[in-house]
């Protein structure tokens, strides 16, 4: 018979130790199966079409050379943010990382990025935003879209919409009308990135990511 450790019967901080390590183990291996559940309920979500859209990089403002020289050269002084008059100009917070926090990026829960619009350039005062005229930002895209045909109601449910198509500025998304149902088509090469489309969406189906 193996002999009974009385040290450990008596010992509260040993029981409090392997009661520790017993809570860490089902906790991790808590952790373990939760992670394994949403990894699978993922996966299922893509094949369906359903996979969440997720913006692959931030988009930083009009004007900048590159993502680098734009870090480099803002000091996150809030200038191009306070004079952005639609506010899709916002300020980061881990975004570019922790090192780059609170230097400007663009999001479009609310509005979008108007091509008439090159405020932001020529408030800059480090340069890390060229001044642009108007027609020069048509020729400067900040992003790219990404449409989810499995999240778009006109490719998913038949519904006709098209709004997307009619809100883009420079054609980047035609509407196919050869199917049982209007689709939505992007041309990546024509797109600027300035959310209109990603704004209008009813259904939350389209997503603009930075340029890297």
């Amino acid at each position: 018979m193996k002999p009974v450790n009385k040290a450990n019967e008596t010992d509260p901080a040993g029981r409090r130790r392997i009661l520790k390590t017993g809570m860490f183990a089902a906790a991790a291996l808590m952790l373990r199966r939760l992670t394994s559940c949403a990894e699978s309920a993922e996966q299922a979500a893509e094949t369906a079409g359903l996979r969440q859209l997720r913006r692959k990089a931030p988009i930083i403002p009009p004007g900048a050379a590159s993502v680098d020289d734009f870090l480099r050269r803002c000091t996150a002084c809030g200038l191009c943010v306070e004079n952005c008059p639609t506010g899709t100009l916002t300020i980061s917070s881990d975004e570019y990382g922790a090192a780059n926090a609170l230097k400007p990026t663009l999001k479009f829960d609310s509005a979008f990025c108007r091509q008439v619009c090159t405020r932001c350039s020529h408030v800059c005062p480090t340069g890390a935003l060229t001044p642009l005229a108007p027609e020069e930002k048509l020729l400067a895209p900040i992003g790219k879209a990404e449409i989810s045909k499995g999240q778009c109601i006109a490719a998913a449910d038949g519904v006709s919409c098209g709004v997307c198509a009619r809100r883009c500025p420079v054609g980047a998304i035609t509407i196919d009308e050869t199917g049982p149902t209007d689709v939505p088509v992007l041309d990546a090469r024509k797109c600027i990135g300035c959310g209109a489309c990603e704004y209008i969406c009813p259904a939350d189906a389209i997503i603009v990511s930075g340029i890297t």
